[in-house]
């Protein structure tokens, strides 16, 4: 049973490493840093039902302590929420939507799917399947990186976006506080809140990147081009400018036709009038 809410509360959290306590990439005289590498730290999403990517007590006890966050490149889930941001929102048909509810369609198709063998036929239904669910990947997260990572998704119907993360790893629940939830907030909060991240890790990025440009490059173990770095930085940031602008523009007739044609050879109904 998948945890549901409505939200008043959303945030992206981050906090950021130590640039002398980061490890650097590479071996032996290829040991380097860069923008990526230096946003190594600890990331969490608070949620109306608390927080997720947030170990547990008994995980951290196992692992002997330290922050109870995921401990990795902040850039990762900087890249992945600006990747998926222009299809979170906009709006999907509530029909289509209906699609990826629990224990609906998508569930039943892949039920069938998973008892096909390896036939032509069976692989043509496989991939007409990826066809017409595509829309649900590209509005995806997955945190593979991470042992149990969760995947999350994020898809608008009308002014909402409903949030949903969900793990299937056999230690899930032993491993993360919040395993999976749903919960919706509404467009206008949802974007704010991705925004309000994006800002606030250029910001912080752009202070590490004017102390190093300022100060120059003391660490000895590993190297560091300070003008690539200086450069990246303004890349990035003109990046989320672009991506203001960015819309996705599903075609979702063709959607539907791939739906009602899956539907038909695996005579499962859909909630998609043909």
């Amino acid at each position: 049973m998948v945890n549901s809410a409505r939200a008043n509360i959303l945030r992206f959290n981050f906090e950021l490493e130590s640039i002398d306590d980061i490890a650097p990439w590479g071996k032996g005289d290829d040991r380097k840093l860069h923008w990526f590498g230096l946003t190594s730290g600890r990331y969490w999403i608070s949620t109306p039902l608390g927080e997720a990517l947030r170990y547990t007590d008994e995980q951290m006890r196992e692992w002997g302590g330290g922050s109870p966050y995921v401990d990795y490149q902040i850039a990762r889930i900087f890249e992945d929420l600006q990747c998926v941001l222009p299809s979170a929102l906009e709006p999907v048909p509530a029909e289509i939507a209906a699609l990826i509810s629990d224990g609906g369609w998508m569930e039943s198709i892949e039920q069938q799917l998973n008892s096909l063998d390896e036939s032509d036929e069976g692989k043509k239904l496989y991939e007409t399947f990826w066809d017409a669910t595509d829309w649900y990947g590209q509005r995806s997260i997955d945190t593979a990186y991470l042992v149990d990572g969760p995947n999350f998704y994020f898809w608008r119907i009308e002014d909402e976006v409903h949030f949903r993360w969900r793990i299937h790893g056999e230690g899930a629940k032993r491993r993360w506080c919040l395993p999976q939830g749903q919960f919706t907030v509404s467009a206008e909060q949802f974007e704010s809140a991705a925004y309000c991240f994006f800002e606030e890790v250029l910001a912080k990025t752009q202070e590490r990147v004017e102390r190093i440009a300022t100060t120059g490059w003391h660490r000895t173990d590993c190297e560091l081009d300070v003008p690539l770095l200086v450069s990246e930085q303004r890349q990035r940031s003109g990046w989320i400018g672009d991506l203001r602008k960015r819309r996705s523009k599903t075609d979702w007739d063709a959607v539907r036709e791939l739906v009602n044609r899956l539907s038909t050879e695996l005579s499962i109904p859909t909630p998609i009038n043909h």
